[in-house]
């Protein structure tokens, strides 16, 4: 019987918004605490320690909500080669994913492989100025609307959404109250990421208003 002394982790890094896949030997975790940065942009930094338990500790940046979450994996779970998923503990996004390689690669290209229908379903391939970052800011105002925490100031949920190349702009169908949500850039994502709810209020639009 051969056992396997190697597993792979991903995560999506907040800096420059790739998915950054990591082997790790078991054997070699047994003997030290690693902490590696994220090889395409070097600004996040991933750890991984053996803890005397029996059990692995992650301390993972995360995209989603911009802070860093702490995840644990048992040893048991790791050498029968489980695949783990695990969620931002403030959104609920999945931002760490552990197990086989293969299967864990598999994981990610099925989540970019979703992205990508999208991006074909709109036609906007060249459109936009940067299609991962809309479409995840896309996604974020979807689970938004799905915990009823979109809505407008006088009272109505129908919000209609129009994409333009780098912003969004939600729009009540009721008053036609608006706003628009940069989706350029990753600082732009992370702004969207901290927002707990979506509400267009006047205030919002005597500023607009006013500029003008």
């Amino acid at each position: 019987m051969v056992l396997p002394t190697d597993f792979t982790v991903a995560y999506k890094c907040p800096c420059c918004g790739a998915f950054e896949f990591l082997s790790i030997s078991v054997f070699k975790l047994n003997r030290t605490k690693t902490v590696r940065g994220c090889r395409r942009c070097k600004e996040s930094l991933f750890e991984t320690e053996a803890r005397s338990d029996g059990s692995f500790r992650f301390d993972v940046p995360c995209i989603s909500c911009g802070g860093r979450h702490v995840f644990f994996l048992d040893r048991k779970a790791v050498i029968n080669g489980e695949t783990a998923i695990f969620p931002c503990e403030r959104t609920g996004m999945e931002i760490f994913f552990t197990g086989r390689d293969s299967k864990v690669r598999s994981l990610v290209d099925k989540l970019e492989n979703e992205l990508e229908k999208l991006i074909s379903m709109f036609g906007y391939e060249r459109y936009f100025k940067n299609s991962r970052i809309m479409l995840d800011t896309l996604n974020i105002i979807h689970d938004i609307a799905e915990k009823k925490k979109l809505y407008c100031a006088c009272g109505s949920r129908g919000i209609e959404l129009v994409l333009l190349p780098g912003e969004i702009r939600l729009q009540c169908r009721n008053c036609f109250l608006w706003e628009s949500l940069k989706a350029a850039t990753n600082e732009d994502l992370k702004a969207t990421m901290q927002r707990k709810k979506i509400c267009l209020s006047r205030n919002y639009l005597k500023g607009i208003v006013s500029e003008r």
